[in-house]
């Protein structure tokens, strides 16, 4: 059993909704729901495009899965969320845009907060006692990938090339897909689904604690923990280098299956 934590826009937002729409999923509410009808793509077709990020629903991992550290339970883990988030406001980030990743579609917003990379750092910091270490195929698969020096560094100390200054925030809005026609078709709709929701900053304002569970790997949200701390206002902002709305770090792309 592995587990996750990841970071959720309000549920009360007009984002949310748009985004569990596009996902056929929502993960509070725990439904499915009605995906839209989109011209040139079937209705199977699309659950089929977007049954990766359906697993995780409308959220952006800020820890990736890991299974717990020998001692450690799951009701431990629990309650340092718990903990976490009582001392945390919600965070209020740029608006996002669409991006094209490794012919994934994903929203990422246009600038990163400092608030943000701190709270994902801290997060990084304080649940790494709950953190087993990688199994030799699990370390050799993510070192697979392109990294750079300071990434191939965070593998090795943290488990994850993606953690503080790499770290990045980003929903996942289908599978890879590599039709060259389907890929407008899809990025079209998208634009579209989204365009009057994505104009505005965003808040994130909870922490989700996912489980992996069963031999076909489906995902549960386990909890959602509001962040209840009390805000201290907006933090300068750091724009993303270079500013673009596609492929904003080419070295991320990475070997998949």
């Amino acid at each position: 059993m592995r587990y996750s934590l990841m970071l959720a826009p309000s549920s009360e937002t007009e984002l949310w909704n748009a985004g569990c729409l596009w996902l056929g999923n929502d993960i509070v509410r725990k439904k499915e729901v009605e995906q839209p009808v989109i011209q040139g793509i079937e209705k199977a077709r699309l659950w089929e495009l977007t049954r990766q990020p359906r697993k995780y629903g409308f959220r952006a991992v800020v820890k990736p899965f890991f299974r717990l550290a020998e001692g450690k339970s799951e009701k431990e883990l629990r309650t340092f969320v718990q903990g976490l988030v009582s001392r945390q406001p919600p965070l209020v980030i740029p608006e996002l845009c669409l991006s094209v990743r490794n012919d994934r579609f994903q929203l990422e917003p246009t600038s990163h907060s400092s608030e943000l990379i701190a709270l994902a750092a801290s997060i990084t910091r304080l649940s790494d006692r709950f953190t087993a270490p990688l199994s030799p195929s699990e370390y050799a698969q993510k070192k697979a990938a392109i990294l750079t020096p300071e990434e191939r560094h965070n593998l090795e100390v943290w488990g994850n090339p993606y953690v503080f200054h790499q770290y990045r925030f980003q929903i996942l809005l289908t599978n890879r897909i590599t039709n060259t026609a389907e890929k407008e078709v899809i990025i079209s709709a998208l634009s579209r689904h989204f365009a009057s929701v994505c104009t505005a900053p965003v808040v994130i304002d909870a922490l989700c604690l996912s489980v992996e569970v069963g031999t076909d790997q489906t995902i549960q949200c386990v909890e959602r923990f509001p962040f209840s701390g009390q805000s201290t206002g907006v933090k300068d902002q750091t724009p993303y280098e270079p500013a673009t709305k596609e492929n904003f770090y080419p070295r991320y792309q990475r070997h998949t299956s």
